[in-house]
């Protein structure tokens, strides 16, 4: 999936541009997408939007998901570097959030 971003030239046109795919570079997006992953593994069975795309779409249908919800948490976390031992317990919150069927 393609992001792209609206900047303005020195000219004070507005432009589009590509935006970073990797908010807060790639080995943590690879950390996350991992446990996003492991998550959906974990709850592939069961209701909820990961049921109803493995249903629907197949694996092909959870590698989109796992990487829409990568993005995202990426995105919401950008530049942020006070974790302190949080990063699970809120992956885990923003997953189960997501997986809530009429998200």
């Amino acid at each position: 999936m393609t992001y792209y971003e609206t900047k303005q030239a020195e000219n004070g046109h507005n432009y589009f541009a590509i935006a970073d795919r990797f908010p807060n570079g790639f080995t943590s997006w690879q950390e996350t997408h991992f446990e996003v992953v492991m998550y959906i593994s974990q709850c592939s069975d069961e209701s909820g939007v990961i049921g109803f795309n493995a249903t629907m779409g197949g694996t092909g249908a959870l590698y989109e998901l796992a990487e829409q919800w990568t993005d995202e948490f990426e995105q919401l976390n950008k530049n942020r570097d006070d974790w302190e031992g949080e990063f699970f317990d809120e992956l885990e919150a923003f997953c189960n959030q997501k997986n809530k069927p009429n998200n």
